[in-house]
């Protein structure tokens, strides 16, 4: 197997194949010489039909040729001879003389009857022109088919040179797409990583370390009240439904309290005094109501709410949580104002921001990047088909077994 380098591809068809590229230029050529005389030789038959001495003639036979000259003489003129000689210039010629001698001959069935007999010599000699361009039409399409049918594949050996060439600047141009998208994905990724370390820094300060574990306490403290307070919900619901029908009578403070703690429990509660007075004069009532059965709950339920209430006065929860959770934001809100004052909190989330920002342009990179590989694959496979094909139009048109070699 012989290595070609593809831009030494066609100096090394011309070694290969000089005599036939000779041949078929030269019978091209001669093709060319001939259909351009014949061409010449029929306008100016055309020529002198249009100038014929019409004495004699009759007006229709005059008008008739006249108008056939008229339709005519403009496609002859317009009709060109390469003067390259290649595969597709030839097959260029073949489909206009084609078409010119079919429009002519669609012009000489309308006007040619209404001239004779007047034109006869005339008409003749045009005859014979179009006759001999019909042969050398069957001349030209024996040369292409028959005698160089392999030039084509010559020909379009470079076409495909070409393709691979767009193709291989496709993909260089992809690769260094791809190299400054990840040249600025590491730019992101080293900001994103002093962003990220500047931020840990400030996580971990001492006010910030510390409004992070008053937060969770907090979090905690009022989770339990509204555990708490979640077990009466039920009984409440119940309580003030018997009161709206006046079944069961409560103070009106009793029964804005019950309210109170229907609507917004958390915030009712935490506006109690520092005994929790308002909840446990509501209880009080309560536990009256379910001790008398009125309360039409069921029996397990009706127990579990009893001895939620006797838990509540016997160990006297509420108190100390609502304590607890007063003591928490308090100290919350106080380093809340320190933090403030560092500007430690502005500066965090101006940092979050920054961060969520770089993940986005990280993500979208990273994106693009993925798209850029996946359409220089698709140029790379493509490359790689016209290689192989050319190849193997190669080895069918110098019977030589050939490898190209691409940059």
């Amino acid at each position: 197997m012989e290595e070609v380098q593809l831009d030494r591809l066609p100096d090394w068809l011309q070694d290969n194949l000089g005599k036939k590229l000779e041949a078929f230029k030269r019978d091209g050529q001669k093709s060319c010489d001939k259909i351009a005389e014949l061409i010449s030789d029929l306008k100016d038959a055309f020529q002198r039909l249009g100038s014929k001495d019409e004495r004699g003639v009759s007006e229709i036979a005059m008008k008739s040729a006249n108008r056939f000259v008229e339709k005519v003489t403009p496609i002859i003129e317009n009709f060109v001879v390469p003067n390259e000689i290649t595969y597709n210039s030839l097959e260029t010629l073949q489909y206009n003389l084609e078409r010119t001698l079919k429009t002519i001959a669609e012009h000489g069935q309308r006007w040619v009857p209404k001239m004779a007999p007047h034109y006869k010599a005339e008409i003749a000699e045009i005859d014979i022109y179009l006759k001999k361009l019909g042969g050398e039409y069957q001349e030209l399409q024996k040369l292409l088919a028959k005698k160089h049918p392999h030039i084509k594949d010559y020909y379009s050996i470079f076409s495909i040179i070409e393709e691979i060439q767009k193709e291989q600047k496709i993909a260089k141009d992809l690769l260094e797409q791809k190299s400054k998208l990840s040249e600025t994905l590491t730019k992101f990724e080293k900001d994103k990583e002093a962003k990220h370390n500047e931020l840990k820094e400030i996580r971990e300060a001492t006010l910030v370390r510390n409004i992070t574990d008053v937060e969770k306490e907090l979090k905690q403290v009022e989770e339990a009240i509204l555990r708490e307070l979640r077990s009466l919900e039920k009984p409440f619901r119940k309580l003030e439904k018997l009161v709206a029908d006046g079944t069961v009578s409560i103070s009106g403070e009793q029964r804005q309290t019950l309210r109170n703690y229907l609507d917004t429990p958390l915030s009712t509660f935490l506006s109690e005094d520092q005994n929790c007075s308002q909840i446990k004069s509501l209880l009080t009532r309560l536990n009256e109501v379910l001790a008398s059965e009125m309360l039409d709950l069921k029996g397990s339920r009706q127990k579990k709410a009893m001895e939620q209430i006797n838990r509540i006065f016997k160990e006297d929860i509420l108190p100390p949580l609502k304590k607890k959770y007063v003591e928490l934001a308090s100290e919350k809100d106080t380093l809340t104002i320190r933090i403030n004052e560092k500007g430690l909190t502005q500066k965090q989330k101006h940092l979050e921001t920054i961060m969520e920002e770089l993940n986005q342009k990280r993500e979208d990179l990273n994106t693009e990047i993925s798209r850029i590989e996946a359409e220089h694959q698709k140029s790379t496979n493509r490359i790689e088909n016209h290689i192989k094909k050319l190849e193997q139009k190669i080895d069918k048109l110098t019977g030589t077994n050939i490898k190209i070699i691409t940059p």
